[in-house]
């Protein structure tokens, strides 16, 4: 389930309650009888925050502290990985490796602490025969100083993954089929080539921007493949991904040297994580993930959005800030911006007009995100080389508060969560894994019922494939996680109303239909046939006819079956697994 659906406190939300009833409600209370605009409530709460903090011990509260490596969790994590390790059990070898993994990000640079981590790590591969992994992770423990009594190990482990490399290829469980890459299916639009041609932004009051098609489209057409501007994993899967790349790795992480929070799957992608975006947000990603928890990923997203943005200016705040300064807002439009020209300073403008949403938000809910701002921008003032160079220069200063608190609000309601969905043993788990910002993904409108759906793509890109026939001049309604299928309406309408800040009036909110399962037998017979199938292209190929056909209805209220299986085999499809059948665990 993904995690805007939860709704469990973070302990920056605590700290803020606390602070609203003993000191801010009273201030806002006082001023809003003066019927103060957005822009003027703006310019008294920032200061009044900064105030607030400055008097108040918040860094205790929230138990703010550098991270650092520590040798006592090393050897915690390597020994809870000990006790899941299982050479027979598949499934509890994959949570050791997540546990060694910790214990490698945790562990000093040349310690004997990652020095066993990495030779464990060396033994999961091999109960998996991934010889080639088992071999780096040997060399990755001699080059961090093993100690002596361990070496006779690593030199049979290493003995046997060369002798394994020596054998016949033996089957790993995949069987791979031969799919063609995802592309568009139609011509691509002159200046945006990551869209058809067909789809124009619109604007009305009813919708305000929204994304129509200027001809008629089937179920299972490709209309936009994007690369995101930037994204962010889920806490709970950095020890498996890379968290440059995102690929799933987890025998061969290697970690950050400044922190213990993200780790990569090649020196490469350590490199470039640390040059686009990391060196600004390294030293209070742990921090930042206890004060804001699983509810406030999406705002996560915007502060990598921030850090990637000051890189794109080559470091330069004054450079970021002459140029947003003359940057006309107006006429950014990811729609009708030549993108074959585009400079990366030009793509980012097209993120930097996204929405934020902040005169329809709440002025306790301001208050909150002001709150956040503030503490994350002290801390990068204290803890990254942004400090430095903000520290003569009050404009600088502020842009970089203003660019936080700017993309946390942006992030929050234009941010895309990934789903990425697994087969294995027959069954088929969907689970969240990160974030994205792409700015023409984020023009498409919400419906409980969505007419398109997002798929991720194996390199890293993200496809919007219609999921039922549209006629011409149909607006494209995406879904932003809550589907009619999945919740009830009364449900969906309030976490809509609170995150987003709009009421729904869709099919599924606006008709008065009693919740429960509507699954018809025809789809229930057609979706266990597709189940039966060996090939992933033969389902694919089948279920678009089947949603395709003459007549076909198609329900307001939900989503029939074929249409929610459709994006599951196609994601499936663009990995090229064609059956994974005894898959190496990502725990």
């Amino acid at each position: 389930m993904l995690r805007l659906m939860m709704e469990t406190m973070t302990e920056g939300e605590y700290l803020f309650d606390e602070l609203w009833e003993k000191t801010i409600k009273r201030s806002i209370i006082a001023e809003e009888m003066r019927q103060l605009s957005n822009d003027q409530f703006l310019e008294f709460i920032i200061p009044k925050m900064e105030t607030v903090l400055r008097n108040f011990p918040f860094r205790e509260r929230l138990r703010l502290s550098t991270d650092v490596k520590d040798k006592a969790q090393a050897i915690a994590f390597r020994t809870k990985g000990n006790e899941y390790f299982h050479p027979t059990r598949t499934d509890r070898l994959g949570v050791a490796t997540k546990y060694y993994n910790h214990s490698i990000a945790h562990a000093e640079k040349g310690s004997e602490e990652r020095a066993i981590a990495y030779a464990n790590r060396s033994f999961v591969c091999l109960q998996y025969e991934r010889y080639e992994e088992c071999l780096v992770n040997i060399r990755l423990a001699r080059e961090s100083n093993c100690p002596e009594r361990l070496m006779e190990k690593l030199n049979r482990r290493e003995a046997a993954a060369l002798d394994g490399l020596l054998k016949p290829h033996t089957d790993t469980g995949i069987e791979r089929e031969d799919v063609d890459e995802l592309k568009l299916s139609y011509n691509s639009h002159k200046n945006v080539p990551q869209m058809v041609e067909c789809l124009e932004l619109h604007r009305n009051e009813e919708f305000g921007r929204h994304v129509v098609t200027t001809r008629k489209l089937k179920a299972g057409d490709i209309l936009m493949i994007e690369k995101p501007f930037a994204t962010m994993l889920y806490d709970d899967v950095g020890h498996l991904r890379c968290a440059h790349c995102h690929d799933i790795k987890p025998l061969i992480l290697i970690p950050c040297e400044g922190c213990t929070m993200a780790m990569y799957c090649s020196e490469e992608c350590l490199s470039k994580a640390h040059g686009q975006y990391h060196r600004y947000e390294c030293a209070m990603l742990k921090d930042l993930w206890r004060i804001c928890g699983d509810k406030d990923m999406r705002g996560m997203a915007g502060i990598r959005t921030v850090a990637t943005a000051i890189a794109l200016f080559d470091h330069d705040l004054d450079e970021m800030k002459d140029h947003l300064n003359g940057l006309d807002e107006s006429k950014v439009n990811a729609f009708t911006m030549d993108w074959r020209t585009a400079t990366p300073k030009d793509m980012y403008d097209t993120v930097h007009v996204l929405s934020t949403n902040q005169a329809l938000r709440s002025r306790k809910e301001q208050a909150m995100q002001i709150l956040f701002a503030t503490i994350i921008h002290q801390l990068m003032l204290e803890r990254t080389e942004l400090g430095e160079i903000c520290a003569t220069n009050a404009e600088n200063r502020k842009l970089l508060f203003d660019l936080i608190l700017r993309h946390w609000q942006i992030s929050q309601v234009n941010s895309i969560a990934i789903e990425e969905v697994e087969l294995a043993e027959d069954k088929m788990k969907a689970y969240g894994c990160k974030y994205a910002c792409l700015s023409l993904i984020s023009m498409l409108n919400h419906s409980c019922v969505p007419n398109v759906t997002r798929i991720p793509l194996y390199d890293g890109r993200y496809a919007v494939m219609a999921v039922r026939p549209i006629a011409a001049g149909e607006q494209l309604f995406d879904c932003y996680s809550f589907f009619a299928n999945a919740r009830c309406k009364s449900d969906r309408l309030i976490r809509l109303k609170k995150h987003y800040q709009f009421t729904c009036r869709c099919g599924g909110c606006a008709l008065e239909v009693e919740d429960g399962d509507y699954e018809l037998d025809e789809d229930m017979n057609f979706r266990r046939y597709i189940r039966n199938l060996d090939s992933i292209s033969d389902a694919v190929s089948l279920i678009i006819s089947h949603l395709n056909a003459a007549g076909r209805r198609f329900p307001s209220y939900k989503l029939i079956e074929p249409q929610l299986m459709l994006p599951i085999y196609v994601g499936i499809a663009s990995h090229s697994f064609n059956r994974i059948k005894n898959k190496i665990s990502s725990p």
